[in-house]
């Protein structure tokens, strides 16, 4: 699964050092990458997402402020990513 659905999104939208951080071990299969998108109120329906992000004042983190019903392969994976709503803050697809 982690190869599936959260390799193609690193690879297309993660910065270079994301990508030399994360790739090699999910190439390999020394790690794996799940998913977080399922919201209580908009289930798994991401136009509807309520979480949000918020660039930090100094511009170099982002405060993620909301919740997650499920994560795909959790327990077997050290790395999440997950939807969020940016506002538009970045006008385009971010991963961070």
């Amino acid at each position: 699964m982690g190869l599936a659905f959260g390799l193609p999104l690193l690879l297309k939208f993660g910065s270079p050092e994301l990508q030399e951080r994360f790739v090699p071990d999910l190439l390999s299969g020394k790690k794996r990458i799940c998913i977080a998108i399922t919201e209580p109120s908009a289930g798994s329906d991401v136009a509807n997402i309520a979480t949000t992000a918020i660039r930090s004042e100094d511009g170099k983190h982002y405060i993620i402020n909301g919740n997650k019903k499920w994560y795909s392969i959790k327990g077997f994976s050290p790395f999440t990513y997950t939807f969020i709503d940016d506002n538009h803050q970045d006008h385009e697809r971010t991963l961070v």
